[in-house]
């Protein structure tokens, strides 16, 4: 028996049409992003809060907004994710002015070319820079935030990260005009989640598949961590967990498989991977902390099982400035770390 009528539901593309319980932070987006219709400028505004609070979907429901209503903003919408150097940034910028990256160039030429073809079309620029700490190089940052005074362009950027303290990872004359904004983000609690899977089950399930027992457990699981994306998932899983079993119906039982295959096992983790988790702790480490921590573990031996942990979704990185270099800060989702205690 199918129980779900639409995949797109459950996936990060689908946008609902309306964003329940984040209103006020949209409407704080909107009102600092209003004046670019009539270019003047506009706000630079920094998002930040736990994973799955609805930041970039609530971004993107602006720029859909701020497209229908004007013609002179050209939005411009990165995932750092994806795209974490300089050059990968700029070319998302010149596909998205569908014109030709000249190679060759180094960063600050490559801008301003683009620039100069911004002002040739007219266009007020506003990009968003979605996973904004995954960028490798902050240079660029720093290039769109002087772009006004170095090619009498204003860029408005719009920077996304789930560390609030992202900020002053830039340098300090850098960091008022980062964020001239900030729009925090709380963790939804369970009602909340259990609206907004209510909301996306009436459009990704058939009828009668689902009850509100099922919407609630899968609420009360992801509402220890405020994460709509993991509520989300959940019911998405349990009904394919249903529909492989052959349920007439989802019950709070598959949701509770479901929870299981969603967290990874202590018992998977080997010796050096359980010395790095408990190192750790519940607290922020730097790499070179971690690293002197551990000095009978070879290091090579080390950056195999952080990528481990980092690719199980165990360890979150950070990377950050640190004097005059660079270097990466480890922390462990404290809901999995109950997991090994």
């Amino acid at each position: 028996m199918d129980f779900i009528r639409n995949e797109l539901v459950f996936s990060n593309d689908y946008f609902p049409l309306e964003l329940v319980h984040r209103e006020r932070e949209i409407s704080e987006i909107a009102y600092s992003l209003k004046l670019l219709a009539g270019k003047k400028g506009g706000e630079n505004i920094f998002i930040t809060g736990p994973p799955g609070t609805g930041k970039s979907t609530s971004v993107r429901s602006v720029i859909a907004q701020l497209e229908n209503s004007s013609t002179i903003i050209l939005p411009v919408y990165i995932n750092c994710c994806l795209c974490r150097t300089n050059s990968a940034i700029l070319k998302a910028l010149a596909n998205k002015m569908e014109v030709s990256v000249i190679r060759n160039l180094c960063i600050g030429e490559m801008l301003k070319a683009l620039v100069l073809r911004i002002k040739v079309m007219g266009k007020q620029p506003l990009i968003v820079l979605d996973d904004v700490d995954m960028v490798e190089d902050r240079d660029i940052i720093h290039e769109f935030l002087r772009c006004h005074e170095q090619y009498g362009l204003r860029v408005a950027l719009v920077s996304i990260a789930n560390n609030k303290y992202f900020p002053y990872s830039l340098e300090h004359r850098m960091q008022c005009m980062f964020a001239q904004k900030t729009v925090a983000y709380e963790p939804y609690n369970t009602p909340q989640l259990k609206d907004i899977l209510r909301e996306r089950a009436k459009v990704g399930l058939f009828p009668g598949s689902y009850d509100e027992d099922v919407l609630g457990l899968c609420a009360a699981i992801a509402g220890k961590r405020g994460d709509a994306r993991l509520t989300i998932s959940l019911l998405h899983r349990s009904a394919a967990i249903a529909e492989q079993e052959g349920a007439t119906c989802i019950t709070v039982a598959q949701v509770r498989k479901a929870q299981e295959a969603s967290l990874p096992a202590a018992s998977k983790l080997n010796e050096v991977q359980k010395r790095i988790v408990e190192t750790i702790g519940g607290k922020e480490i730097d790499a070179r902390e971690l690293y002197d921590a551990l000095p009978e573990i070879a290091e090579r031996t080390m950056r195999e099982k952080i990528e481990e942990l980092v690719a199980m979704k165990i360890l979150k990185v950070e990377r950050i400035r640190k004097g005059q270099g660079k270097s990466r800060k480890f922390s462990i989702d404290t809901v999995i770390l109950e997991k090994y205690k």
